[in-house]
């Protein structure tokens, strides 16, 4: 059988929210929380230079002096990277082999094309397994949750 190597930019989450490196942790959580956000890319000027996760805002939130803190003091600098062609399959790998909940994903000009996130890892698992055994996930039968 013929494996596809499917990109990562099939799933990748394009329409961002970025914050600037000087945002404050409590615009940061506003944001996070007004738009169901769990990692926000952190911008200096154009260049991408950290991530922000919703569990850093919470961690941050009970040091002393937290309403003063910025995006600056509280992101993963240097945050992980891929390319927009790297194969869906070994990012996701990767994510889970580094225990990562997003990646950075760059165009061919080194531009921030979008976010991948665990989320877009499960959305592309549900498809492309539906691909070979239907799901109805429609169903009206009941919870599968206990």
């Amino acid at each position: 059988m013929k494996r596809v190597q499917v990109p990562v930019s099939e799933f990748t989450s394009e329409e961002l929210e970025l914050v600037d490196v000087n945002t404050s942790i409590i615009e940061v959580y506003k944001m996070m929380k007004d738009k169901g956000i769990r990692h926000l890319p952190v911008v200096d000027g154009d260049k991408a230079v950290g991530i922000i996760s919703d569990r850093d805002v919470r961690f941050c939130s009970h040091m002393d002096g937290a309403a003063y803190l910025t995006a600056r003091e509280i992101m993963t600098p240097d945050p992980i990277a891929v390319s927009m062609h790297s194969p869906l399959g070994r990012v996701a790998y990767e994510m889970s082999n580094r225990k990562l909940g997003s990646v950075l994903v760059f165009d061919d000009k080194g531009a921030l094309y979008g976010i991948f996130t665990t989320t877009d890892a499960l959305n592309a698992l549900v498809e492309i397994f539906s691909e070979t055994f239907p799901l109805d996930l429609d169903s009206k039968e009941e919870s599968i949750f206990l």
